[in-house]
């Protein structure tokens, strides 16, 4: 099984496929992308990204961040080029979705010795096709970027099984690394990667082991230099963002009530609907089908080392899949590729060896079609195409212009920034993380919200005295903006409604 894009010299006719394919997959997520409604969670992702390239202002550091900081690096650099914020942070989640649709080609082409077109273009519309992938990806969030790195450092390390170089042990811990200072529950993947060498049997060469372990560390340490950088400058901040934040949010999700995805039983009874969805349902389907046909067979060998290792990784995955708590759907989305390359390996050795190989690629097709059909039905991608107004992006932008109208220029306060800042306006950097810290912020020790520059109902007024908003646009969040309110009807705000039951309020200054 020759993986990492060793191919034989294509024809013509198969590079214009490949062309146009991947054009066909970056315009069909980018449909996907466009047409989703703006999320809570992707305020502090680009409002932490401009405040770094506007501000020189540092997540952590300066205000609270509540992930790792990879991301925001790469919306920094992508706003020094443009203004259009949820655009260009949604862009790269969409170009991030797009490579790992082309990866799960690209493999998919190389890891099969017959019909490598047909199985690798099934392989990829099986991935962007799943409701796990539609729901996910395209947001101007962490999932497809973490995703990516963390699929290329679990194909180095397929290769490292394939033929041992301490080069390809090294890029799995960078790209590990890469996928962690992005998404911090991808960390859970580094004991079976780490365990691959007893794996390869070099238990019994200790030296050996240890320097091969030497080398994935090293690999680690290197991209995670960023991070672990900031965490030197603020670990009290860093350990709040990354680690004490989830424990606050925990709690205040069981005042509020949620009951899915609160215990480890709920956790998996979730997951279990969440498979259900046909287009999920479909993945586990093929994979148990092909699981089946080539268990205990002479072609299994080949892949043998592939398997067990994603064997040992599905796990640790969905530990990390777990370990927010609530659970919520896009936690599970990191799970599909594996999945999809797990099918991959399998049909490859089925259709190489099985005497019914044009009925297993028939199954293949056949399932592919039925869940892009159920895709194309559930999100609807003929009226992205036809009707402008129902692309959620241009809407978004719409509701911005509509607040720079009314606010020309200033500071204001929101737990909406993206909104604000697509209207060019400035806002508090302690709010950067939209509702989520507001929203904790009581269950702070008074003493420590300073140091973490946390801001609570408490100390809102004094806060805002000193700097007041030039406007307060409240509408997000409805009753935890109730402070907001307050505070622009005591200190003699007006009222200036928009759509969507936005209101700008505004100062008689």
């Amino acid at each position: 099984m020759a993986f990492f894009f060793k191919m034989n010299p294509l024809s013509i006719s198969k590079y214009l496929y490949i062309i146009f394919f991947a054009l066909f997959l970056f315009i069909t997520i980018f449909l996907i992308g466009i047409n989703k409604p703006l999320s809570h969670d992707e305020h502090q992702f680009v409002a932490a990204g401009k405040l770094l390239i506007d501000q020189g202002l540092f997540p952590y550091k300066d205000y609270p961040y509540f992930h790792m900081p990879n991301l925001v690096f790469v919306n920094a650099a992508v706003f020094f080029f443009t203004d259009n914020v949820l655009w260009g942070a949604r862009l790269v989640s969409i170009i991030c979705g797009t490579a790992l649709a082309l990866v799960i080609f690209f493999i998919s082409y190389t890891a099969t010795p017959k019909f490598k077109i047909i199985v690798a273009t099934c392989m990829s519309l099986l991935l962007i096709s799943s409701d796990l992938f539609n729901y996910t990806s395209g947001y101007a969030w962490n999932h497809d970027s973490s995703v990516l790195f963390g699929i290329i450092a679990f194909l180095f390390h397929i290769s490292f099984i394939q033929k041992e170089n301490r080069w390809k042990f090294f890029l799995s811990g960078f790209f590990l690394g890469i996928a962690i200072g992005f998404r911090l529950t991808w960390a859970t993947l580094v004991i079976p990667f780490m365990g691959i060498i007893f794996l390869k049997g070099f238990s019994n060469d200790t030296s050996r082991a240890i320097k091969l372990q030497l080398v994935f560390s090293i690999g680690l340490f290197v991209a995670l230099l960023p991070s672990l950088i900031i965490f030197y400058n603020s670990p009290n901040q860093f350990w709040f963002g990354n680690i004490e934040y989830a424990g606050l949010n925990t709690q205040y999700r069981i005042l509020e009530g949620k009951l899915i995805g609160m215990t480890l039983l709920s956790k998996f009874i979730y997951l279990i609907t969440v498979f259900m969805k046909p287009s999920n349902l479909v993945l586990l389907i093929i994979l148990a089908y092909f699981l089946y046909k080539t268990y205990n067979k002479k072609s299994f060998v080949r892949i043998k080392h592939p398997m067990i290792l994603m064997a040992l990784s599905l796990p640790f995955l969905l530990l990390g899949s777990f370990a927010p708590t609530p659970t919520w759907y896009q936690y599970f989305y990191q799970l599909v590729p594996f999945l999809v390359l797990g099918i991959s390996f399998l049909a490859s050795t089925c259709i190489d060896n099985d005497k019914n190989a044009n009925a297993q690629l028939l199954l293949i097709g056949l399932l592919t079609i039925g869940s892009l059909l159920h895709s194309i039905s559930s999100y609807k991608w003929q009226s992205i195409i036809l009707s402008e107004n129902s692309l959620q992006t241009i809407n978004t932008f719409k509701e911005s212009n509509e607040i720079k109208l009314a606010v020309p220029h200033g500071k204001v306060l929101t737990l909406a920034p993206i909104m604000s800042l697509e209207a060019g306006l400035t806002i508090y950097p302690e709010f950067a993380t939209g509702p989520f810290c507001w929203r904790v912020a009581s269950s702070v020790a008074a003493d420590r919200r300073p140091i973490l520059s946390v801001v609570s109902t408490d100390e809102l007024e004094s806060f805002l005295k000193k700097d007041m908003p030039d406007a307060i646009i409240t509408g997000y969040e409805d009753a935890i903006e109730l402070p907001f309110i307050q505070f622009a009807t005591k200190f003699n705000y007006k009222p200036n409604p928009l759509s969507n039951n936005i209101i700008v309020w505004l100062t008689n200054n």
